[in-house]
């Protein structure tokens, strides 16, 4: 499988060109047996190109429906091989602060074996042949959204309010009802202060998913928020917003940079870590927000930084679900509709009373690189992931019995 050996390949060249410290044993190891096996199974011969490595002859290969052939790599790359994977330990993976000591070694066996299995290119190289050319401007990439269903449903940002009100006179059948508006009350009866309609964002979750593992982009919107703050910007009252990222690596970046006081003060607090908007985790809304959905039928709206937005889904009483980048998603909690065009609308009014645009809080790359280079090291990874699995307090103080089954109360 091509997979495996691009995947092995691009491992040891991290390895030697990142100066990270890959195990062989543990990462790399269930990569050659798993190619051993597409390569030597029960039917090899029917088997797709894949790699087996043999300490003794060098590295095995097969093609396309033909019996696994031998490829005789020099001798010292075996070695090399057996020296490796005879380690207990990473001895030959450099330190994480060695950026500059790369030993022979390591860039003899990278070497070797990008050119054993064909992956090696120099300025003496033949032009690779490939199926297909794709051509990409990035002059013409957009900030864009999912929805209002499904992820694959791309809106441009430019395009997202006439889009979602295409979908609400169409898909949800609102044609000629886009501007109705339904008081919201207290759980006392007495008038909110505001109302609530189609479109109007009442879920905003910054999410543990594909979305929220960059840092820049977490960092990016807690410059949103900063910028927001400062410019006197609110969440609006109808929005329930969250944070929660996937590892608690983020929470002390965005400590340390100062940019989750910002977050917080917008309503983005930390409320645990892992999935939850995109599996419905958010919880309930707030009784007068459902209730006002309800009498009004309305077609209320989620933005999450998450990957799943199917009806229903989020939340039972959002039907409008729309996935984006960390800092729209606070950029929507701020603005509180998606009928609301960010591009040319301002996203609300400042302290000074004066509107407010999506421009005028978004940060420059340079913003977020200058944080990032500060906030986000090695050593804030080796902290939290060298006890990974002991848990807080709260986890720690679980009783357990043991056995291979859960001792659940009757």
């Amino acid at each position: 499988m091509r997979i495996d050996t691009t995947l092995l390949f691009t491992l040891l060249a991290s390895s030697a060109m990142a100066a990270q410290p890959i195990g062989f044993n543990k990462d790399i190891r269930p990569i050659l047996a798993e190619s051993c096996f597409h390569c030597h199974g029960p039917d090899p011969g029917t088997r797709k190109a894949g790699l087996r490595l043999d300490t003794e002859a060098g590295f095995f290969t097969a093609k396309e429906g033909e019996q696994p052939t031998v490829i005789k790599s020099k001798p010292e790359v075996s070695n090399l091989f057996q020296r490796l994977i005879s380690k207990d330990e990473d001895e030959l993976m450099p330190p994480p602060d060695s950026h500059k000591k790369l030993k022979p070694e390591q860039i003899a066996l990278v070497e070797a074996y990008a050119k054993a299995q064909g992956l090696w290119a120099d300025e003496g190289s033949e032009e690779p042949v490939f199926s297909d050319r794709l051509e990409l401007d990035l002059g013409t990439v957009q900030s864009s959204l999912a929805g209002p269903k499904r992820p694959q449903d791309r809106v441009a940002l430019a395009e997202a309010a006439p889009a979602f009100m295409s979908a609400l006179s169409g898909d949800f059948g609102k044609a000629g009802k886009e501007a109705e508006r339904i008081e919201v009350k207290t759980e006392a009866g007495a008038p909110s202060g505001y109302d609530l309609g189609h479109g109007d964002v009442v879920i905003a979750a910054i999410t543990s998913c594909t979305n929220t593992t960059n840092p820049s982009v977490l960092i990016a919107a807690g410059l949103v928020a900063r910028k927001a703050r400062a410019r006197g910007l609110t969440v609006k009252p109808w929005v329930k917003t969250s944070l929660a990222p996937g590892s608690q690596v983020v929470t002390d970046y965005l400590t340390n940079s100062g940019l989750q006081a910002d977050l917080d003060a917008l309503g983005f607090n930390l409320v645990g870590y892992g999935c939850t908007t995109c599996i419905g985790n958010s919880g309930p809304l707030p009784a007068p927000i459902t209730a006002a959905i309800n009498a009004g039928d309305l077609v209320a709206a989620a933005v999450l930084s998450g990957n799943r937005n199917f009806e229903r889904r989020v939340n039972p009483d959002v039907r409008a679900n729309y996935l984006a980048s960390p800092p729209l998603v606070v950029a929507y909690a701020l603005a509180g509709t998606l009928q609301k065009d960010l591009m040319t609308e301002p996203v609300g009014t400042g302290a000074d009373g004066q509107p407010v645009y999506l421009r005028d809080i978004w940060p420059t790359n340079q913003e977020i690189a200058d944080i990032q280079r500060a906030s986000v090291t090695n050593a804030l990874f080796a902290s939290r992931y060298a006890d990974v699995f002991k848990g807080d307090a709260n986890w720690q103080s679980i009783k357990i019995e043991g056995g291979q089954t859960y001792a659940w109360e009757g």
